[in-house]
């Protein structure tokens, strides 16, 4: 790939790490629906937090019937076009590889033509076709766009950590132990599977 198709595909996945924000908005929306979810069924008024958060939105002199259904809407919304803005973004990034891919595919065959013919009867059609059609198409979709949603989805994950520990360091750290213990005890079942397969 040139150094403007490069530019593209990092330009891709800042996009799709900005889309990301929209579900690190939507967990934040979500959580302020809850919680006044349980403020409505206590029957008590607003806390602290949750007070602020109604005026920096301008909500605090609405019915509460009113602020949960503004809030709900809003989340949706977010969530719709966090969906909407990811489908996009991944249909054009694989697109963009798969048009990449098919124009070093034809540089490649074109090459071969060129090449020796004494070269080419050294190997059968189905080799040349997996190394180059198979073999091109693993490293475009099968590495390069696997790598780029593998970053978006871990700037999402960093933003959700970062606003976890700001709301509650002790949640944070707790999740955080969770997801870890989680991802050991499946690599070591996964680990266990293919040594079993293997032998």
């Amino acid at each position: 790939m040139s150094g403007k198709d490069l530019r593209t595909l990092k330009v891709f996945t800042f996009l799709q790490i900005l889309s990301g924000l929209l579900d690190f908005f939507g967990v934040i929306f979500f959580g302020i629906l809850g919680a006044m979810a349980v403020q409505g069924i206590e029957s008590r008024s607003s806390g602290g937090k949750l007070t602020s958060i109604l005026q920096l939105f301008h909500l605090q002199n609405m019915t509460l019937q009113q602020q949960v259904s503004i809030m709900a809407c809003t989340t949706l919304l977010i969530f719709i076009l966090k969906t909407a803005s990811s489908i996009f973004l991944t249909k054009k990034t694989l697109s963009f590889l798969a048009i990449k891919a098919s124009n070093l595919t034809s540089l490649l065959v074109e090459d071969l033509l060129h090449s020796n013919i004494l070269r080419i009867q050294m190997h059968s059609v189905q080799q040349f076709t997996q190394s180059i059609y198979e073999g091109v198409n693993n490293i475009f979709a099968g590495i390069l766009a696997n790598v780029s949603l593998f970053i978006s989805d871990t700037a999402l994950l960093i933003f959700i950590a970062v606003g976890m520990y700001i709301v509650d360091p002790v949640v944070s750290l707790l999740t955080l132990l969770l997801f870890i213990s989680i991802a050991y005890f499946m690599h070591r079942l996964l680990s266990i599977r293919a040594h079993a397969m293997v032998s």
